[in-house]
Formats: C-alpha cells, structure tokens, sequence
C-alpha cells in the first residue's frame, strides 16, 4: 500500500490514478497533447514549493517521486531531469540544496522513492558536494558530507557493484557505509545482497586494524 504523507503526494497520486492508459485520447486541465502525466505532476510540485519552503517542500518532493514512480505509468527517466531542475531553480545555491538532501533523500516514508530516482541521486549528490566550498563550509559551519546518503542510495537503486566501489574508495569509512546500505538493503528484503556487502567490508577491516 502506498502511504500519502502529504498534500501535495496525494494530488499527484490521485492525478495518475485518474489518469487514462498512456496512449488513449486524453483531455483535462494539461490538454489533450498526451503529456497529461507530465503537466499533472509538474503542477504537484509547483503546488509544494508554494505551500513550504526547506525540509517540507524537499519531502513532499520526494514523496511525488516516489508515488511517481510507484505508479508505473511514469517515465522516470524524463521525469528526473525535471524534478532535479525544479529543485535547483527553487534553491539555487548548491551548499544550501545539499544540505536538504540528507539522510532522508533515499528513505522518506515506507519505502521511498524508487531505484531510478535512487541511481539520479547517487549521481548528482557528489556533483552538488564538489560546488561546496571551504568558504561555504566555514560560513555555515558544515562539513556537507554526503557520502553516506549516497551509499544508502546506490543501495535502493540496486547497484551493489556501485556500493562496492564507493566502499573500497573510502577504506577508513567502510563500516559505516557498508552498516547503512546494508541496513537499507535489509529494509527491502534484499538479506544475500546485505551480507554479501557487509562481508568483503568486515575482511577490508580486518586488514585496515593489522
């Protein structure tokens, strides 16, 4: 079941519910150009920037993504680059952006957004990081460290190769990466990848400590 935490989740779910079948004649408040879908969740999102700024606004974001992509009628490889822009025209400078893409990004209610979301966000999380300057970081008084939102990510997209990679990159944080993914690997009922991520962690460790 499809949890609707908030306002602005629930009209896009309603909105794709009462939608047609992609390809059937559509009319309504987008117009019958058969891009229904796009205009309707374009419009969820411009409703939650007018309702809530900040941590708000990014959830009920991300809870559009995820009932989005829940629904299995959207493509998500077109709607990603329009939720991307939308946030990064409503926030503007990287540092501040990032900082409300924390943990929560690939968690959120239930079960979160989906893996395609998942695998954009695992790539544009360390693209905001390298706008982030030492001036930032004094200024605002953070480190905008986002390397384990990243992991927790490429664990709910499925990309364990990725995990890997990230984990043997960042030795002297394997355990904490390896303990989050894994733990989000659990959550989705994914136990053997957990495992299987958590063990070449513990034998990397072993090494690191003799």
């Amino acid at each position: 079941m499809i949890r609707l935490p908030t306002l602005s989740a629930a009209v896009a779910f309603f909105a794709l519910a009462a939608l047609p079948v992609p390809g059937a004649a559509q009319t309504g408040p987008c117009g019958p150009d058969g891009h229904t879908q796009t205009c309707l969740l374009e419009e969820a999102m411009i409703l939650s920037g007018q309702r809530k700024r900040g941590v708000g606004d990014i959830q009920d974001m991300l809870a559009i993504a995820a009932v989005a992509e829940a629904s299995g009628r959207v493509d998500m490889s077109a709607f990603a680059p329009r939720f991307f822009a939308r946030l990064e025209d409503r926030y503007p400078y990287g540092p501040v952006l990032l900082d409300l893409l924390d943990a929560k990004v690939c968690l959120g209610h239930g079960r979160g957004i989906g893996p395609v979301l998942a695998t954009q966000m695992a790539r544009r999380i360390p693209m905001l990081e390298r706008e982030v300057t030492a001036e930032d970081r004094r200024i605002l008084g953070k480190d905008f460290d986002r390397l384990h939102v990243v992991a927790v990510c490429l664990a709910l997209a499925g990309d364990i190769d990725g995990l890997h990679a990230l984990i043997a990159a960042h030795p002297g944080r394997a355990s904490s990466l390896a303990g989050g993914a894994a733990n989000r690997l659990m959550w989705l009922g994914e136990r053997e990848a957990a495992r299987d991520l958590m063990g070449p962690t513990i034998w990397r460790l072993g090494r690191i400590k003799s």
